[in-house]
């Protein structure tokens, strides 16, 4: 028997068929349907949502049906794994089931269910043949398979892709789990029945991946056993329905015997009500001992289980030892205490539940609480609460909140919401009213706290402050002494911790999400995300290309002074490469213009614009401020326009210091040689001139013959 909702679904050994139940009304179930032909001996059947998963004895099929409605289930999958099938168990998104005689288990992904797909198998004993796995239960992500012949297999299934064999104690002591029926976990313990040697045992799971025995005492002959609570219930083909208490694990307590009504195979506990399938086609319910009331008004209540048909108003706290399922809505005033590690339900159509622990942390992955749409085992959550503090949600949080924001330390308690804010640059781990010359330090705006808000050790601290970092916040702007800020302009940060339209490259804020006019003050909503900005420097052409729009300066971030007395400029370096297909390397060239500031005496700086090479590492190329040109290579003139690099003039100081020129001479427009002389006299071409007597070095007209 499997449940979901307000169904129960059985099948019974050798059967083709399964019948539905309908236990809406607890205490008075109704026969839905039965489905006939479709299974082959199903020997293990689970539901999940509106799917119900059959697993074939005779012919290894896994069948998915759509049972959404409950007078005509539906097939609209199965699989053929290949062998016969006799254990099957719901984990995730995966089906996991055991197979016969070759020791296998099947990972199955079930997340489309008219499409089940065979993803891994795990052989488990190559070494045995005839396994017959009789049971398997998972806690947390381990699979417990039980066989018929060497007893229990612990199996890594945190992956059901790539599931691996931990250990198999039962090989070196064959009775450890040999025979197991039927297992149930609860809490981190597990209790086993077993008709073999009739016993029912305990076993601790504090160590999930070494189980052990606590104790066990002797069962008659039962096959079938459920959990809830706290109670266990046992029954087999001959022998009685058997209740225990097992609020102390570690000391369970037979409380009462029902031997009137034998040939009970299969049980299953729902909300204080017991169901038994049994063997001659008859169905049983009982009603565990309670309390069923339509109202009900008391200064405290201590119970087992509790639960709620319709809504739960609790004015005060609410301890219970067992489960407190609630039907409809819940309110709770007060606290909640569970004695044991418990589940919450708020069952119905599309219902969570809530898994709370509260037997304490043992480690920072345990869960704290966590929610979830699967409530057989948990393995798929929503949303989870780790004993760490972290929170883990399958999809993102939504909040109001349009910003993530952290804590801060302040330099002033007078920050308020909508300030700009930078680091300190005084204090560590400090924010500060943004100021213009703070705009390098600019973090972000003071905000009311983020959709997120980390750092939140500082909460209630006296000289703390929330900033927003990234997102939608509201920001104080400043237009009085700039111009309006529109929707889509660059804030900076400005003075008095306000925001100011972005000006020029440097830091900005983040971009104006509304409008405001010049010379007025307020506040705007801006989307905030600090980072450098080339402003307005920068431009696009008409053809698409980027252009410079303003003057651009490389200069050093310092300034000479009496102990650094010389600061050049940066580079401004242009880099090319080539590919040498004779040496199959690559040549690499870089050319870099500088302003170089150097001593050309003991007295005297002089500051040449500079074109260097890395191939040289010496320049090139200078200029000198008042023009004077100098290169270190030679000059090669054009060739009438052209380009040519086989004629050159150059300088050589070792012969005489003459010009020279690798050219057969020089030639000029004119058929003479000349040379300048200095005269008082005012000359035309054509003039006769004589040396000056009177001036050494001077010529003058020529006065007579």
């Amino acid at each position: 028997i499997t449940g979901e909702g307000n169904y129960l679904y059985g099948s019974g050994a050798h059967l083709n068929d399964f019948t539905v139940i309908d236990i809406s009304d607890p205490a008075n179930p109704v026969y839905a349907t039965t489905v006939e032909g479709i299974l082959d001996d199903a020997k293990s059947l689970s539901a999940r949502g509106t799917n119900l998963y059959t697993l074939n004895d005779d012919d290894g099929v896994l069948n998915v049906f759509d049972v959404s409605s409950s007078t005509y289930p539906v097939l609209v999958g199965s699989l053929d794994i290949g062998t016969t099938g006799n254990a099957m168990i719901l984990y995730g998104n995966y089906a996991l089931a055991s197979s016969f005689p070759y020791a296998t288990v099947h990972a199955v992904d079930i997340s489309s269910s008219t499409n089940p797909t065979l993803v891994s198998s795990l052989e488990y004993d190559s070494n045995v043949g005839g396994m017959d796995a009789t049971e398997m239960v998972v806690y947390d992500h381990y699979l417990y398979l039980f066989t018929n012949t060497f007893g229990l297999n612990i199996i890594d299934i945190q992956n059901p892709r790539q599931m691996v064999e931990l250990s198999n104690p039962g090989r070196s002591t064959p009775t450890f789990g040999d025979g197991i029926e039927n297992a149930r976990i609860q809490g981190d313990y597990m209790y086993t029945i077993s008709g073999d040697d009739n016993l029912l045992c305990v076993w601790s799971l504090k160590d999930p991946a070494n189980p052990e025995v606590i104790y066990c005492v002797s069962e008659d002959a039962n096959l079938s056993m459920d959990v809830e609570g706290n109670f266990l219930v046992t029954t087999g083909v001959n022998g009685p329905l058997v209740v225990y208490d097992i609020s102390d694990p570690e000391n369970i307590v037979e409380i009462e015997s029902d031997s009137g009504s034998p040939y009970k195979r299969a049980i299953i506990m729902r909300d204080n009500y017991l169901y038994a399938g049994g063997s001659t086609g008859n169905f049983h319910a009982y009603r565990l001992s309670g309390i069923q009331t339509d109202s009900v008004s008391a200064g405290a209540i201590d119970v087992t289980d509790l639960t709620v048909q319709g809504n739960g108003l609790f004015e005060h706290d609410v301890v219970t030892n067992g489960n407190l399922s609630i039907r409809g809505s819940s309110f709770i005033h007060g606290t909640t205490t569970h004695y044991a590690p418990t589940y919450i339900y708020a069952s119905g159509t599309g219902a969570t539940a809530l898994r709370a622990v509260t037997h304490g942390c043992d480690g920072a992955t345990e869960l704290l609480a966590a929610f979830a749409t699967n409530t057989d085992s948990f393995t798929d959550n929503a949303v989870e609460i780790r004993c760490s503090g972290q929170i883990y949600a399958d999809n993102g949080t939504i909040g109001s909140p349009a910003d993530y924001a952290e804590y801060f330390y302040a330099s002033t308690n007078t920050l308020s919401l909508g300030d700009v804010v930078a680091i300190d640059e005084n204090e560590a781990l400090t924010v500060t009213y943004g100021d213009t010359h703070l705009r390098s330090q600019t973090l972000g705006i003071v905000s009311a706290g983020g959709v997120v808000t980390g750092n939140g050790d500082l909460e209630g601290h006296a000289s703390s402050v929330i900033v927003g970092l990234v997102g939608q916040l509201d920001v104080r702007v400043d237009t009085a002494s700039s111009s309006a800020i529109n929707v889509g302009d660059k804030l900076m940060m400005g003075a008095s911790g306000t925001a100011v339209l972005a000006e020029g490259p440097g830091m900005i804020l983040g971009t104006a999400l509304e409008s405001i006019g010049a010379g007025t003050s307020g506040t705007v909503m801006a989307y905030v995300s600090p980072h450098w900005w080339a402003g307005d420097l920068l431009g696009i052409h008409a053809d698409g290309s980027a252009v410079l729009m303003n003057d651009l300066a490389v200069a050093s971030s310092t300034i000479a002074s009496a102990s650094t007395t010389l600061v050049s400029s940066p580079y401004f370096s242009f880099q090319a490469s080539a590919y040498d297909s004779v040496s199959s390397t690559v040549i690499e060239s870089t050319f870099h213009l500088a302003n170089i500031v150097a001593t050309t005496s003991a007295t005297t700086t002089q500051s040449l614009f500079t074109l260097m090479s890395d191939a040289t590492s010496t320049a090139l190329l200078t200029v000198s401020e008042i023009g004077d040109v100098a290169f270190a290579g030679k000059l090669y003139p054009s060739n009438m326009g052209q380009l040519q690099y086989d004629k050159y003039i150059f300088f050589e100081d070792s012969l005489g210091g003459y010009m020279r020129t690798n050219a057969a001479g020089w030639g000029t427009g004119s058929y003479d040689f000349a040379e300048m002389f200095p005269s008082d006299d005012e000359l035309e071409p054509g003039d006769i001139v004589v040396i000056d007597p009177t001036k050494p070095e001077y010529v003058k007209k020529s006065t007579s013959m």
